[in-house]
């Protein structure tokens, strides 16, 4: 399995321990896309999309959180 991570920071450990967006595949047809606020967030925002919806709503929640 393969989790896309997108952040604002570029080094560590902000890259691991900040604020950040993860995207995975389930199955086919949909991802999971998860928004932690610090790198250990025991409750993240987590959404479940389509795959013909994901990259709207990925990129709206990037402008909204990162």
């Amino acid at each position: 399995m393969f989790t896309a991570f997108l952040t604002p920071y570029s080094c560590y450990p902000d890259f691991f321990n900040g604020r950040r967006i993860t995207i995975d595949a389930d199955g086919d047809s949909a991802v999971t896309v998860r928004f932690l606020r610090v790198g250990f967030d025991q409750s993240p925002s987590e959404h479940t999309f389509t795959v013909d919806v994901a990259p709207t709503q990925i990129a709206a929640l990037c402008r909204e959180h990162l």
